[in-house]
């Protein structure tokens, strides 16, 4: 779909996930880069509950569980990785796998997040 009001959607997305990280990135900053995934996936989630505080009638919490799942289903594959793994002796090793090695990560860590928050918010 490549409408003018997924584009404003996408978009509306996208700015908020990045304020998330500076906002978050004022209070807390990851101890390593196996801690991404905290920090992406925090960021990933506030920027759905953004656009729904905004925008209720995109319904983005469907979307939201469309996208978070991805990284569930790459769990079934062989090369599928705890959410945290260990970290690489190389920091340019690291930031140049991100694609590969974080991408499974991050796409999990939405999901995590918002089961984190209903887990919490019941007790």
């Amino acid at each position: 779909m490549h409408s003018a009001a997924a584009n404003k959607q996408r978009v509306a997305v996208v700015v908020a996930h990045e304020l998330a990280h500076q906002w978050f990135g004022n209070f807390v900053t990851m101890e390593w880069w196996t801690h991404m995934w905290l920090n992406e996936g925090f960021a990933t989630w506030v920027s759905y509950l953004a656009a729904d505080q905004f925008f209720p009638e995109w319904n983005v919490w469907t979307q939201f569980l469309e996208e978070s799942t991805i990284g569930f289903k790459l769990d079934a594959l062989a090369g599928s990785h705890p959410i945290e793994t260990a970290s690489l002796p190389n920091i340019q090793e690291e930031s140049s796998s991100s694609g590969q090695k974080h991408g499974f990560s991050c796409q999990k860590s939405p999901l995590a997040v918002l089961i984190t928050k209903t887990v919490y918010k019941r007790n």
